[in-house]
């Protein structure tokens, strides 16, 4: 595996962590549909 390979890796694994798992923590949201509710709820 070359650098640039790790790296599209290690990007898309952060992509997948931050935009796309279903936490339970988070009421079974995405942890951007998450941040979206806060700022609708805030509004």
């Amino acid at each position: 595996m070359t650098i640039e390979e790790a790296r599209l890796e290690i990007f898309s694994w952060i992509n997948w962590y931050n935009n796309q798992r279903i936490p339970r923590t988070l009421n079974y949201l995405t942890p951007q549909e998450f941040e979206e509710f806060k700022l609708e709820k805030a509004a």
